[in-house]
């Protein structure tokens, strides 16, 4: 069997890391992302509660690492509130303007913040108050939030690099968006596209949209699509999908879910020493757009600071042979 580049570096262990970094250091970086999800805020967290559910200390430290590697964009693909209440959201957009205040991080350089709800930011959750709920006036809770303004579909420029963003319950719009912006999109240059789901025959059949996200997107070879939803550890090799597009799971800050295979009618969450697949693990990224049309990809387990594999290099649009991801 020819051993492919995505088996080298999914199978080599620490190697990979170092082959990675390797082959990234041969061409510019033209971007750095930080990548998270599902970070499911509750409560102000102390300084000692990195494995506590709700708690916003790890999103805090996740942030200031992101500000550390001096990152252009913060993408948050969803559920960034755990119960859909306004005083969870606030914490997010606390936390955001004390480590990037001004939207500029470590070195006055500005930052972009691509968020976007998820479904536990727009659900009520059992929450009786309606007046208490994001979904009250999603737009003016988020101004409120994090001082800028709010659209159901949008589109960002990062040092030319173009993000469009999705929030949940607004992916029927998807297709119209991207014909009336093609003239931006399209090309051989990577785009970014973010929701909260996995866009349909992507990561897992689970957890998916419905086609309509999909299918527009197919249309652009160079789209790389980031989201959530599934708390499935960056560790697995189902993490990017490669077929018309590329897709690219961003897992959970919060827990991790167990493959059904590890452990049969598992409950959520489940429970495992194993920091990288359980509800102990909290996971993070490192994107960077290289100007050789390849994103290296950096997957980091965030309590403990370590790698959960080697650099995964990721040629935008796919690319047959070796650099393929394709399933």
């Amino acid at each position: 069997m020819k051993a492919t580049r995505r088996l080298f570096i999914l199978g080599s262990g620490a190697f990979a890391l170092g082959a990675g970094r390797a082959i990234a250091s041969s061409a510019k970086t033209n971007l750095r992302i930080g990548v998270i999800s599902d970070i499911h805020i509750t409560k102000k967290g102390l300084a000692d509660e990195l494995y506590i559910y709700g708690s916003d200390t790890i999103f805090r430290k996740t942030l200031k690492y992101f500000r550390e590697r001096k990152v252009d964009a913060v993408v948050i693909a969803g559920d960034m509130a755990n119960t859909g209440l306004i005083k969870e959201l606030n914490l997010v957009g606390d936390a955001w303007k004390e480590i990037f205040p001004n939207n500029k991080g470590i070195d006055g350089a500005h930052v972009e913040p691509v968020f976007i709800y998820g479904n536990h930011d727009t659900g009520a959750w059992g929450n009786k108050n309606l007046s208490e709920l994001i979904n009250s006036d999603p737009s003016g809770v988020w101004k409120r939030a994090f001082g800028w303004d709010y659209a159901p579909v949008g589109i960002v420029d990062v040092k030319g690099y173009k993000f469009v963003t999705v929030n949940w319950g607004h992916g029927k719009e998807l297709p119209k968006f991207l014909e009336e912006h093609k003239d931006e999109l399209k090309g051989t240059k990577p785009f970014f596209y973010v929701q909260h789901i996995h866009p349909a025959g992507t990561h897992t059949g689970e957890r998916e949209s419905d086609t309509t996200v999909s299918d527009a997107l197919s249309n652009f070879p160079n789209a790389v699509a980031f989201s959530g939803h599934s708390h499935e550890s960056l560790a697995l090799d189902n993490a990017i999908w490669q077929g018309k597009y590329t897709s690219i799971g961003t897992s959970a800050l919060s827990y991790i879910w167990l493959p059904d295979q590890c452990i049969d009618n598992h409950n959520s969450p489940a429970t495992s020493p194993m920091t990288w697949a359980s509800d102990l693990g909290k996971d993070a990224m490192i994107v960077e757009v290289l100007d050789n049309g390849v994103l290296s990809i950096e997957s980091r387990q965030m309590v403990d600071d370590e790698p959960l594999c080697g650099l995964r290099m990721v040629a935008v649009p796919p690319r047959g042979g070796d650099e393929s991801w394709a399933y």
